[in-house]
């Protein structure tokens, strides 16, 4: 269970509660104020009620109660994510484990993004994906540059020089044109 924003107005309202009753009990014990004069506030908040003092205070002190345990159940319940893994496993050998980062493997794939002269700008993200890592890049294209083509050598040089360098499969490679790339005037009226 998520806690809500009526979970977080609980919980102020329950902390000013707690705060007031630990005044009280702080002055009572300081015989600064006697019961009579907690009856008579009590009285006064809630005017000449045919209630006892006693049973207004046992109410509210049972609301509290709801309203604690409704904070508990919120905080203490519900399903956790899992954390996001953020290195995967290289190799294994005799003298241990080979982790590289996600971080090291994305400064690779933008470094082989920056190689390509087609493209414009280029956003990357790298997760991990089975035994390896997924990749997706974002691009923003030079003009005139055929897609589909284009694309395909991407994405084979991008997994090539991952495998090579880091020794991480890499099991996806997915491009995504956010702008496509504009025909030169000139070249487009000459045809």
């Amino acid at each position: 269970m998520k806690i809500t924003v009526f979970d977080r107005i609980l919980t102020v309202l329950l902390s000013l509660v707690l705060l007031a009753a630990s005044v009280m009990l702080i002055a009572y014990a300081a015989n600064l104020i006697s019961l009579e004069s907690i009856y008579a506030a009590v009285t006064l908040v809630f005017g000449n009620t045919s209630l006892k003092p006693m049973l207004i205070i046992g109410a509210v002190g049972a609301l509290l109660l709801i309203i604690a345990i409704r904070l508990i159940v919120a905080c203490c319940s519900g399903k956790r994510t899992p954390p996001v893994p953020t290195s995967v496993l290289v190799r294994t050998s005799e003298y241990g484990m080979t982790n590289i980062t996600l971080a090291a493997i994305d400064s690779m794939v933008q470094r082989c993004c920056r190689t390509m002269q087609q493209i414009k700008d280029c956003t990357t993200s790298v997760l991990p994906s089975g035994s390896g890592i997924s990749v997706a890049l974002r691009l923003v294209l030079m003009p005139d540059v055929a897609v589909p083509e284009f694309s395909e050598a991407l994405q084979k040089n991008v997994k090539d020089t991952v495998e090579g360098l880091a020794g991480v499969e890499v099991n996806n490679v997915s491009v995504l044109i956010v702008e496509p790339p504009k025909q030169n005037v000139r070249n487009a009226s000459a045809q």
